[in-house]
């Protein structure tokens, strides 16, 4: 993470014995600016949405963030 050789971390710890581990590693995720995920359902949903952006040869003017999709809805 900190040489920037990292994009996404997913870490889905099962025993509470390694969450000082986590903490540590969610720590420099966020600092560093890289997506953490902590769920198996998330994780599946970033990775659907990376084939999908890959798919249409990254057209980035057809990426909505979370807070654009809900804004839309109201």
């Amino acid at each position: 993470i900190i040489n920037g050789q990292i994009n996404l971390v997913i870490n889905t710890p099962r025993e509470k014995a390694l969450t000082h581990t986590g903490s540590a590693l969610r720590r420099s995720a966020i600092k560093a600016r890289v997506p953490y995920i902590t769920t198996l359902d998330g994780a599946n949903a970033a990775i659907e949405g990376i084939i999908t952006v890959k798919s249409q040869n990254n057209n980035s003017d057809s990426l909505l963030s979370i807070k654009e999709w809900h804004n839309m809805i109201k």
